[in-house]
């Protein structure tokens, strides 16, 4: 694991731009996965189990700006 974290970004040289931002996550979703399909991005999250009663889905096609969205699926309700 410690190996892992010294490793280089095998080859990727990441220059910083202090205009890119994170996806702000309104309240609590916890676990986010980012998934690429094509040329767009998706950020799944789990929700608050106490809380909301849908699932956190976002959708970007440039990795700057997301758009969220109500995934066609069954919610915890």
């Amino acid at each position: 694991m410690l190996a892992l974290a010294a490793t280089p970004a095998l080859g990727r040289d990441v220059a910083f731009d202090p205009g890119m931002r994170n996806p702000l996550l309104p309240g609590y979703f916890a676990d986010p996965s980012i998934v690429r399909d094509g040329d767009e991005w998706f950020v799944f999250a789990t929700i608050d189990p106490w809380g909301a009663d849908t699932l956190g889905l976002w959708r970007s096609r440039n990795f700057r700006d997301w758009t969220f969205e109500t995934p066609n699926w069954p919610t915890k309700a």
